[in-house]
């Protein structure tokens, strides 16, 4: 399954990031709301957009693969998994026996995008022995502000798991603007804060990011992973070079890209 901590801010900038940093005019630092972060800097740590300037682009280039994708392999089987309407599978078959299944939980804010825009990850999957499914779910915005809809339709009985470049303490998100549309509570925050309920874990993870990413999503990122092997149980850490968030997800397509192997290898597909 793939889905989209308390250190100090990464100092890595992406070369649009310092770009843009350059060209903004200089101005006071506001009083520190998380970490050494202010409001500015921690809206910013939130918000793809502002390290990931090609996010539109990237967009663009994955529905477009995604068309081309359900061309060469047909279109997906739809399958009901809950009453409401939203709660349908994509499923993409490989005419393998007895194959693993690789279940695809997609980004988007908690409010954007859906299972059919990332049918282009399905052909490497499916030519390399697996089903390849992807699900739709309730957004943030259609669940009046909770979070908890859209956590009780994807949840799932999981072998093993790839964690890209997500959110594991929702604490500082909850300080950060995402609070503007999502309904925070203390309940919400304790419940769905993975770090915080590492008893309940019982599959090796993966857990990657890029270094062009915001300085957020690489610290949430680290510290899940050093509080994971620091409770004793697996997990590998992938760092794309030069990747934005994005930017991470199209490696997933490559059977030869670094999240690509990495989840082949752990569904053990790899030759």
């Amino acid at each position: 399954m793939q889905s989209d901590h308390y250190g100090s801010p990464s100092p890595v900038l992406s070369a649009a990031g310092a770009a843009g940093a350059l060209a903004r005019p200089v101005r006071a630092k506001g009083p520190r709301v998380w970490l050494d972060m202010d409001q500015q800097e921690l809206d910013d740590a939130y918000d793809q957009l502002v390290y990931a300037p090609n996010r539109d682009q990237v967009g663009k280039r994955r529905i477009a693969n995604s068309e081309r994708a359900r061309a060469i392999l047909g279109p997906p089987q739809r399958i009901a998994y809950g009453p409401s309407e939203i709660e349908r599978l994509d499923v993409y078959r490989t005419p393998r026996a007895n194959a693993p299944v690789n279940i695809f939980v997609h980004g988007g804010a908690w409010r954007a995008n859906k299972a059919a825009d990332y049918a282009f990850l399905a052909e490497p999957f499916v030519n390399a022995g697996a089903h390849y499914v992807v699900l739709d779910f309730t957004n943030v915005d259609d669940a009046a502000g909770s979070l908890f809809p859209m956590v009780e339709q994807v949840r799932d009985t999981l072998k093993g798991a790839m964690l890209g470049s997500g959110m594991y303490d929702l604490h500082p998100v909850r300080l950060s603007k995402r609070s503007r549309y999502v309904k925070f509570t203390d309940e919400m925050e304790q419940a769905l804060s993975a770090v915080r309920h590492l008893d309940k874990l019982h599959t090796p993870l993966i857990l990657a990011y890029g270094t062009c990413e915001t300085p957020e999503f690489q610290r949430q990122t680290r510290d899940l992973f050093a509080a994971v092997r620091a409770a004793g149980k697996p997990a590998e850490m992938l760092v794309g070079e030069g990747y934005n968030h994005f930017e991470m997800l199209e490696t997933l397509a490559n059977p030869y890209g670094l999240l690509g192997r990495a989840v082949l290898a752990q569904m053990g597909l790899t030759k």
